[in-house]
């Protein structure tokens, strides 16, 4: 079973927050960094999965999996860009949907 440290829970929140501030701005930036702040410790603990038999189902493993989630969908957006493909969402909206694609399997 896989398994985070304390140190890299805290590390992946570095980069999520790293992330929040570099994609996105104004009014979105204050209020995802709100709805971040008010999840926080939620969001450092909470396994993606309650089921042993999915993927991130650990500490930390919802962070894990959203940045992860987050990266992999701005690389595939730039891939996209490199060969040419109009890519009509900006980066926040990559970003957004991203983050936030799983926020109901635990939030509600």
């Amino acid at each position: 079973m896989v398994t985070l440290t304390t140190d890299q829970i805290i590390d992946r929140y570095k980069e999520l927050m790293e992330m929040v501030e570099t994609y996105l701005e104004g009014e979105t930036l204050e209020r995802v960094k709100l709805i971040i702040g008010h999840f926080e410790n939620r969001l450092m603990e909470a396994p993606a999965s309650g089921r042993l038999d999915y993927h991130n189902c650990f500490v930390g493993g919802f962070l894990d999996h959203t940045v992860r989630v987050a990266t992999t969908s701005l690389k595939v957006k730039k891939q996209f860009e490199d060969l040419g493909v109009e890519v009509i969402h900006p980066d926040a909206d990559v970003f957004l949907a991203a983050m936030f694609h799983d926020w109901a399997n635990w939030v509600i």
